[in-house]
């Protein structure tokens, strides 16, 4: 079969489907895939045309067919929502119902030309769809594998079938449309708030909705077949026959009519009837159609209202206070009480039939108009309005309130008017005085702050003719001359120069101030009596001396003095008022006249603090003169001691540069404790200072003396210091020999002390027995046992080792000092070496008591001195038995591991050590006054302490007369 009688038979199947009642996606995707397999193309699609929200014309891809290995594009989104405006050309045919059958080299728009390129297209056709008179969309061939158009036979038959498919869309739209609205008309004639009916030329139903089952209470299916009058009261049912007659007669095709319905429970309602006569084909009347609006609360509610209304009308006419009604959305009126028709000068309500709320009020503080304010708002209290009465804008100020009012209808808003011009007269006043107030307090801030004279003067001068709405003046200070005559010398003046020597002169001399000596004049007057002046025919007044020629003509004139308290220090003049100066002016400036006041002063004071300042720099160059030339420091300070000048002498005794150290204060700079406590001392004081580049101490002896000026105030602090170094260190080698002298004679007295005990005990001991040994030696008949000799060899032997133990610790010690002994740490297990160690001492059968060991379950090596650690923990121990008491416990001790090393306690329960001698428990020779009867040199604990330092361990104690002593060795694992 050729391809022309492919595309016939494709074309009839689907028209064929086209006639069914398939779904249509389903039927047009069956369609492209016969015309597909009919017409050999690559590709068959389907663009559907819609708008964009702004109107733009654009085309979506909804259907396609693709050949076998010829990818789908159903979903790319470039295909969705493109607009048309990029293919005007192809737009341009399709919309006139023309088919495109062409070459894709052929092509002239570029965009189109490369899109169709990129997916390898070679020939395409164009077949628009028209759905009705609208270009619903176009079916697109594509052909990849030549260069093969369609005939023209070809396309017109596939042109034919396009008609088809739009037509076929348009009747399937037209149906879905003709059902929604049959099934909205059922929904809507039944879920309507109106009974819908109809009955014929004698009344009688022949439909009725749903609503009028809740309105009447009867149900429709007992309804229909009677007649409407059956369901009507009396008179309303004879009002309709009449209304019946003239509509068979067309004398009336429509009607309305109130009438009282008849329910089910034997009240009525009130409904409003519509109702229109209906025809037949032939025109002769059928019945009556229409509806019935349920008004039965509206009716009553009228009745109601007419009755409040009466009311109403007498309330607002007699309310003591303007009040209106008006439309929220136009802003009509509706209605004027009494007071305000009396206000706008009208009669009655009619003369506001064409006035809106915008025509009589203004807003000038919120701005926009009145109704466009009052529609967005419930409700209003206190809005400020202006009236017009007549053609202007008057200055009649009222505070509106509004409300919107339910009973007057959605649209209705009561609004009241409350009086205010005597309150914004007020206002308006105290506006006026805060901004004078500001004008002062701007001019003091500007003269203080930015030490400016002229400027804040110039503003207070501007302020002040602004506010009195003068047109020129000035104001100035009072001064004397050599005779004691006042003149006034400007401070600041309106530029009012005539010509232009005039106009030279003002430039030449405003700032500096110009001088006004001549007294006969209206200022002059003020200057010679320091009254107020008030002139307001200035131009006659006998005062004024005339004007130079040229000058503006003076017409009101108003002069006041200025006081500070008793003193006449200034004189404000400002001129040419609209209307008449009067004391009321006066009043009203006398805030800016009291500020001014203060000025002047201020100006006053600050001329003298300069001159003062100008002395006292003279006085300070003299002063850095001499400084520059001294060896000793000279500084000032200010009153937070911050250096405001120091002298260059500073670098040569403490190495710091004047500039390094200005602004700052002594502590910053140097450390030095806060030496303001020593301003106005008469002695001086020694601080240690750190040279800055060599780090020595330099030890300065200042004298602070506080500096005042002529009224008696503080404004800096002198300070001058010399070195004082070697001094100083003379007097700490001096103090450091005393206290060493005081050290050795205190060591000298102790070691007395020790000696006369622990020397001649031990050698009376041993005179003793040798004197005993020599008289049995010289008896010849006198025989000694080997008991009794040996008895007084050991004691003379154990005497002499006591003596040799005493020459051991003393020389110990020595050897300390001078740094002798030297470390030899080697590893010890600590539980073997400490049971070694206490076992020797507790086999000594003389000693009643045995230390108890508490260790831990672990041996730990550890690196130490065995003979340091020796002589520690046997000293101790043996002091802890020592100093035992009879009865008491037997000595503890107890090793455990820490962290960083080990620790050693050793407790006894004996004597204890008196609280007052616990500092000085590790002093050589020193022993506690408690144990002065058994024997000790006082050496052991001060071996032990230094034993333990060179260890680098800590040995600290704690004890309580009659409780015994508990010393505490920590060592580390490595010595």
């Amino acid at each position: 079969m050729n391809r022309s009688a492919s595309i016939l038979s494709a074309i009839g199947k689907a028209y064929y489907l086209l006639q069914s009642n398939l779904n249509l996606k389903d039927t047009i995707s069956k369609i492209l895939s016969f015309l597909g397999g009919a017409t050999d193309v690559d590709q068959i699609y389907i663009f559907k045309n819609h708008r964009a929200k702004d109107g733009e014309l654009l085309f979506s891809y909804k259907f396609e067919w693709c050949a076998e290995g010829v990818e789908p594009q159903i979903d790319l989104d470039l295909l969705q929502n493109a607009p048309w405006s990029i293919y005007p050309e192809i737009l341009a045919k399709l919309s006139k119902n023309e088919i495109i059958n062409e070459l894709v080299r052929n092509t002239v728009n570029k965009d189109f030309y490369d899109t169709m390129n990129e997916q390898g297209i070679l020939t395409y056709l164009f077949i628009p769809v028209f759905s009705g008179d609208v270009f619903w969309g176009f079916i697109g061939f594509d052909n990849c594998k030549s260069e093969d158009l369609f005939t023209d036979e070809q396309a017109s038959a596939l042109h034919a079938f396009a008609s088809t498919l739009g037509n076929t869309v348009l009747v399937r739209r037209q149906q879905k449309r003709l059902l929604r609205s049959q099934r909205h008309y059922r929904f809507l004639v039944n879920n309507i708030h109106d009974v819908v009916f109809k009955y014929d030329l004698n009344g009688e139903l022949h439909f009725l909705n749903t609503t009028w089952e809740r309105i009447t209470g009867f149900s429709i299916s007992e309804s229909l077949g009677k007649t409407i009058f059956s369901f009507i009261e009396k008179p309303c049912s004879e009002a309709l026959m009449v209304q019946m007659d003239l509509i068979v007669s067309k004398n009336t095709p429509r009607f309305e009519k109130e009438l009282q319905l008849r329910t089910f429970h034997g009240q009525s309602v009130w409904v409003k009837m519509e109702g229109a006569l209906m025809l037949d084909k032939k025109g002769d009347p059928l019945g009556v159609f229409g509806t019935m609006i349920h008004i039965d609360k509206e009716k009553r509610f009228l009745e109601a209202l007419k009755e409040s209304e009466e009311r109403f009308r007498t309330i607002t006419e007699n309310i003591p206070f303007p009040l209106i009604i008006c439309s929220i959305k136009q802003g009509s009126l509706y209605y004027l009480n009494k007071d305000f028709r009396e206000i706008m000068g009208f009669e009655n309500s009619d003369s506001i039939i064409n006035l809106t709320l915008d025509q009589i009020f203004e807003l000038p503080n919120e701005g926009g108009q009145l109704s466009e304010f009052l529609s967005v708002q419930n409700e209003v209290n206190g809005l400020e309005v202006k009236l017009k009465i007549g053609d202007h804008w008057e200055e009649f100020w009222y505070s509106l309130s509004s409300q919107r009012s339910p009973y007057l209808g959605k649209d209705a808003m009561i609004v009241i008017l409350y009086d205010i011009r005597d309150r914004k007269k007020a206002e308006e006043k105290a506006f006026k005085l805060n901004e004078l107030l500001q004008a002062v307090n701007e001019s003091q801030l500007s003269f203080f702050l930015k030490d400016d004279f002229v400027s804040p003067m110039g503003t207070l001068l501007e302020k002040m003719l602004h506010l009195t709405e003068s047109k020129f003046g000035f104001i100035g200070e009072v001064l004397y001359n050599e005779e004691n005559l006042p003149y006034l010398k400007s401070h600041a003046i309106s530029d009012i120069s005539w010509s232009e020597e005039t106009q030279i002169f003002y430039r030449e001399n405003f700032k500096s101030g110009i001088e006004f000596r001549n007294l006969d004049t209206l200022f002059g007057e003020s200057l010679k009596t320091g009254e107020v002046v008030i002139s307001n025919q200035a131009y006659a007044d006998p005062r004024a001396g005339g004007t130079p020629p040229g000058h503006p003509r003076l017409e009101r004139y108003l002069g006041i003095p200025v006081y500070k308290g008793e003193e006449f220090l200034g004189l404000i003049g400002i001129a040419n008022k609209d209307y008449d100066y009067s004391l009321s002016d006066v009043e009203f400036l006398e805030p800016l006249i009291s500020g001014y006041a203060n000025l002047i002063q201020a100006v006053r004071i600050q001329r003298r603090k300069k001159e003062s300042d100008k002395m006292r720099k003279h006085a300070d160059d003299m002063y850095r003169l001499l400084s520059e030339n001294t060896g000793d420091i000279i500084a000032l300070h200010d009153l937070d001691m911050c250096f405001k000048y120091v002298s260059p002498s500073i670098e040569k005794v403490l190495g710091y540069t004047p500039a390094e150290v200005l602004g700052k204060s002594p502590l910053e700079v140097f450390g030095v404790p806060d030496v303001k406590k020593q301003v106005g001392g008469q002695l001086k004081v020694v601080f240690p200072h750190k040279h800055k580049t060599n780090g020595t101490t330099v030890y300065l002896e200042v004298l602070l003396k506080q500096l005042e000026d002529e009224n008696g105030n503080v404004f800096s602090i002198l300070a001058t210091s010399r070195d004082v170094t070697e001094r100083e260190m003379s007097i700490k080698e001096l103090k450091k020999a005393i206290i060493k002298e005081r050290e050795l004679n205190q060591l000298k007295s102790r070691f007395i002390s020790m000696t006369s005990h622990e020397f001649r005990t031990p050698l009376s001991t041993i005179m003793s027995s040798t004197e005993l040994l020599r008289l049995i030696s010289e008896k010849g008949d006198k025989t000694i046992s080997k008991e009794q000799l040996k008895a007084h060899l050991d004691r003379i032997t154990n005497q002499i080792n006591r003596l040799d133990n005493v020459i051991n610790d003393v020389l110990i010690l020595e050897k300390n000092e001078q740094g002798k002994i030297k470390t030899n740490s080697q590893p010890i297990y600590i539980i073997g070496f400490i049971s070694s160690l206490i076992s020797e001492i507790n086999e000594d059968k003389n000693r009643s008591k045995k230390v108890c060991l508490y260790f831990p379950e672990n041996e730990k090596l550890i690196y130490s001195d065995s003979v340091w650690l020796t002589h520690i923990i046997k000293n101790i121990v043996e002091n802890a038995l020592k100093y035992s008491l009879p009865n008491s416990l037997a000595p503890e001790l107890t090793l455990s591991y820490k962290a960083s090393g080990i620790e050693i306690t050793i407790k006894d329960y004996g004597v204890g050590i008196p609280q007052e001698d616990q500092k000085y428990i590790f002093d050589s020779f020193f022993r506690a006054k408690n144990v002065s009867n058994i024997k000790g040199t006082g050496l052991g604990l001060s071996i032990v302490a230094e034993f333990v330092k060179k260890l680098r361990g800590k040995i600290k104690f704690k004890s309580e007369i009659g409780k015994g002593s508990e010393f505490i060795i920590q060592l580390p694992y490595k010595a």
